[in-house]
């Protein structure tokens, strides 16, 4: 009978060399990628590093792009707004952003616990945060930054959550406790009005008289809502949280006025001015008469021949407010903006017809050919110049790069005249002195230097010889100018009858005049022109 052969021990020592010689390599392959991976990490983190130092100010200040910012560190296993160590901190400028924003939010919810019951409205933190950040910080604190610093601070316990209403809403509820969907939806219900009823309640949402009532019970013994029993007709429940976000907005809205953020701190201005900002700058009518004025005075500065035609160039006319007081004044203008939703708004405008507008950045400089203009105004533009909204936009640069080119395309012995907002004093030595290195000589003209709301600065700039610079406007220059009118008879005379009717023939006559000053192709003149047609053919 034939035995089964074994495995020998020679085979066995091979086996043992064949699995050590496998353990080596797996070990050998496994320092390898370990190796590997350290370098990539180490490559990604100097990738973050240097990002962060590039887009250093937009972290600070834009509330969307530090989200994004977190978002992608975040992908990676990093959390660079929540280090108060290292290199994040020293980089960005701030540490624990959301931990101190958190305790922030903490002072205020337990200030206000005696008021509110412990729960307020996400709008009316926003609100209370910059009143207090406004006075020594630019920074903004968005909607999205107090959601995520609410939700850092659920590892305190059952104490503060978010209560969603609809609609991207949320109430902050800084007390112990939680509210089901039926607190939800009475708070919901009552936003519009800052207090229900149990009738609303049993009407709008279809419930009926105990559920209601054991839904208002809870409120009011939670502090949540106050009861009403002086009303006439039943029962109302008022929510102190939303009673200050109705009836209290516009004492909080004067408040933040005086602490207003300046749009330049916001970010660049074609993400400011967006449609809806444009819209809104359009249609407010004490800008316009403002703007009107100071765009009157500018012209004014720019001291140009009586009864002579020119070519002005109007840097950042926006919507076209100052555009529209040089045409009134006869002259032709080009209109420069970097906002496509303001030059939107002017190309459809009318009355604007006779310019042209052009999309151009002006710290990039001006792309016409020298000596085309016979001037140039500017309001409330230049300011933007002073401020950095990325690491490769330098104002020194930006400045005398734009006066540069400036300097170029106007002509010889003409001025240009930029009303401006200066933040500080340092800003004005900024833009005097790159004007100055590009070769204008001239200087400030302050108006009304001894009032604080109609004060106004103008940069008159000249590019011949050095002349006298224009008398500044004050209180004893209005009262010499003032005439006595009493007694005598005279009959009054707008500015708006002065101006042609439009479609009528002078009309027609007048906006020919200006294409042919234009350069473009123009009809020929008729008896027919403005005629109307009969009414049959």
């Amino acid at each position: 009978m034939a035995t089964r052969r074994r495995i020998g021990i020679g085979a066995i020592q091979s086996r043992q060399q064949t699995a050590s010689k496998f353990a080596a390599k797996g070990e050998q392959l496994a320092s390898e990628q370990l190796e590997q991976f350290s370098q990539q990490l180490e490559q990604l983190s100097i990738g973050l590093e240097n990002f962060a130092q590039r887009h250093r100010d937009e972290i600070k200040k834009n509330s969307q792009f530090r989200r994004h910012f977190q978002e992608m560190c975040a992908s990676v296993g990093v959390d660079p707004l929540a280090s108060g160590k290292g290199f994040w901190a020293k980089a960005l400028g701030f540490g624990d952003f959301y931990y101190e924003l958190g305790i922030q939010i903490v002072e205020i919810c337990l200030s206000t616990t005696h008021i509110n019951g412990g729960i307020m409205t996400v709008e009316e933190i926003r609100n209370r945060l910059m009143r207090t950040r406004s006075r020594t910080r630019k920074e903004t604190i968005s909607t999205d930054d107090i959601l995520r610093a609410v939700e850092k601070l659920k590892v305190l316990g059952n104490g503060f959550e978010l209560v969603p209403l609809g609609g991207g809403r949320f109430l902050v509820q800084s007390v112990p406790g939680e509210l089901s969907m039926d607190h939800s939806r009475v708070l919901q219900l009552a936003e519009d009005a800052a207090y229900v009823t149990k009738e609303l309640i049993m009407d709008k949402l279809r419930w009926d008289e105990p559920r209601a009532t054991a839904v208002l019970d809870y409120l009011v013994k939670e502090g949540l809502a106050w009861i009403d029993d002086q009303s006439t007709d039943t029962t109302e429940y008022w929510f102190p949280s939303l009673f200050l976000q109705q009836y209290c907005h516009s004492s909080s809205a004067s408040e933040m006025a005086s602490f207003k953020v300046r749009p330049e701190h916001t970010g660049p201005p074609q993400l400011y001015y967006n449609d809806t900002e444009a819209s809104k700058y359009a249609s407010n009518s004490h800008i316009t008469a403002i703007q009107h004025e100071m765009a009157e005075r500018a012209l004014e500065l720019l001291a140009l021949p009586d009864g002579k035609s020119g070519l002005i160039l109007d840097i950042g006319c926006g919507t076209g407010m100052s555009s529209e007081v040089l045409l009134d004044n006869g002259h032709i203008f080009m209109g420069l903006d970097v906002s496509e939703a303001m030059l939107g708004i002017a190309r459809d405008d009318e009355d604007l017809e006779a310019g042209d507008f052009i999309l151009q950045d002006m710290g990039l400089g001006m792309p016409f050919r020298p000596g085309t203009f016979d001037g140039a105004i500017s309001i409330s533009a230049i300011q933007w110049l002073c401020h950095a909204n990325s690491a490769n936009e330098n104002p020194r640069k930006r400045l005398y790069f734009f006066f540069q080119s400036l300097y170029g395309c106007l002509g010889r012995g003409s001025r240009a005249v930029f009303q401006f907002y200066p933040e500080n004093d340092e800003q004005c030595e900024l833009i005097m002195s790159q004007a100055t290195k590009a070769g204008f000589n001239g200087g400030l003209v302050v108006d009304y230097p001894e009032s604080t709301k109609r004060k106004k600065i103008y940069l008159v700039l000249m590019t011949g010889g050095v002349a006298q610079l224009p008398q500044a406007l004050s209180e004893e220059t209005e009262e010499q100018k003032h005439i006595d009118n009493a007694g005598r008879r005279f009959v009054w005379n707008s500015r708006k009858s002065e101006k042609v009717v439009k479609g009528s023939k002078a009309w027609i006559e007048q906006k020919r005049q200006r294409m042919i000053k234009q350069g473009k192709d123009v009809r020929h003149e008729s008896k027919y022109s403005g005629r109307k047609r009969k009414p049959k053919f």
